[in-house]
């Protein structure tokens, strides 16, 4: 039986698309293909053994998605920006704070349920500062007390003192809604704190509805895994009470498909006669604009809480390409216009999306970001999704594949 008749099997067999199938084994085969060949295996045996691999990570992915009530979701990601840290800016805002105090100070902030705090004894111990009511779970009063321990909780942050403080997660609620007991009280605040809020443009699998932009809300290690944007796929969510919200869960796997492009009227981006038309335009509206220049104008005639999430789109030039040491490219994006005063901006594509970089300078794509300036009065540009809206060839590209799905397909 060859490859090809295997791949078909399969597919049958699981219930998968071949093309999903054939990316995935591609995938598994270019990691593990090394380490096979070097046991004896020959490249043909080690094509078929990628492919039964891949065959059992859908499988499992399936089961995962079914036992987690998750939804199974199509379409692609539009915007993916950076994780915030909430824990980590509130832990540096209160370290700043404290680092203004005398103990006294520190000592109050521990009376009113904020922190608690280490004084370092220099002999391997510390001095804990803490709310008893907190320590004991009960109902919170302004208490105070202090004991000698002889290591540091996990969830703690230095001072330049040698001390150490860690927050107090909650102080207001022994229970949550449902009555169960709130294990955030009076406990030590974590370090991290991830939380990463992307917006999906697609619809549920299962129902057929309507094409549109969904927000998609991540947490902790799911905030750390950096998703292709403009890129077609499925996903496992988990659909919220209110209309255009998911959440991710232990079942989020996103799994390209280039058909998934069908569901899409057009692709992502048109200009025709100066006038936009598609998906972006219609998501990001008067906020898609000609240049970086325009985007910089716009962003500086809002008011400071509009600059807060104030979102634009723009096509730009690729005027270089740089390998990075560990894989990936930084890509050197420019105004089309020459005559444009907005400086040339970077653009970091991570290892693990490096193979979507089938393109050469000279290229047009669609950013989609924010708006921010340096000290220095200097405009940059928050990329936190992206797109080829005329790629070009490179120069060692001698052979383009031809696609039979997406929105290039004839």
């Amino acid at each position: 039986m060859t490859y090809e008749e295997m791949l078909s099997k399969v597919a049958k067999q699981i219930n998968a698309d071949e093309g999903v199938l054939a990316d995935k084994a591609s995938i598994v085969f270019s990691t593990e293909s090394a380490g096979w060949l070097a046991s004896g295996k020959t490249e043909e045996e080690c094509k078929i053994l990628a492919l039964r691999v891949s065959a059992r990570q859908i499988t499992a992915e399936k089961a995962r998605l079914a036992r987690s009530g998750a939804d199974l979701y199509e379409g692609m990601f539009v915007s993916v920006p950076r994780p915030k840290d909430w824990a980590k800016m509130a832990y540096n805002k209160m370290k700043n704070t404290l680092e203004t105090l005398d103990n006294d100070g520190r000592c109050a902030l521990v009376t009113q349920g904020a922190i608690q705090w280490f004084e370092n004894n220099h002999d391997g111990t510390y001095t804990q500062h803490y709310n008893p009511s907190l320590s004991e779970k009960r109902m919170f009063e302004e208490q105070y007390d202090s004991r000698d321990v002889e290591s540091l909780p996990v969830r703690t942050m230095g001072l330049n003192d040698g001390s150490y403080f860690g927050l107090i997660w909650d102080k207001n609620n022994m229970e949550f809604a449902n009555g169960n007991a709130n294990f955030k009280y009076g406990t030590l605040r974590p370090l991290e704190e991830l939380d990463r809020t992307c917006i999906f443009y697609g619809r549920n699998a299962n129902g057929n509805g309507n094409v549109g932009a969904i927000e998609v809300r991540f947490s902790g290690k799911g905030a750390k895994v950096q998703y292709p944007t403009f890129v077609t796929g499925t996903i496992g969510l988990k659909t919220a009470n209110r209309a255009g919200l998911c959440y991710g869960s232990n079942a989020t796997v996103f799994t390209p498909d280039a058909s998934k492009a069908e569901i899409f009227p057009a692709p992502p981006l048109s200009i025709e006669g100066g006038q936009p038309s598609g998906i972006v335009a219609e998501w990001l509206g008067d906020s898609l604009l000609p240049s970086l220049e325009a985007c910089a104008d716009a962003y500086n005639k809002l008011s400071d809480k509009e600059k807060w999430d104030a979102m634009y789109g723009t096509v730009v030039e690729v005027v270089h390409i740089d390998p990075r040491e560990n894989g990936g490219f930084v890509l050197s994006l420019a105004d089309t216009d020459i005559m444009s005063n907005a400086p040339v901006i970077d653009m970091i594509i991570p290892a693990e999306q490096e193979g979507e970089v089938d393109f050469g300078i000279g290229s047009e794509i669609l950013i989609v970001g924010s708006v921010w300036f340096t000290k220095e009065d200097e405009m940059r540009f928050m990329t936190n999704g992206w797109w080829a809206v005329n790629p070009i060839a490179p120069l060692s590209d001698t052979v383009v594949a031809d696609e039979e799905t997406g929105w290039d397909a004839d």
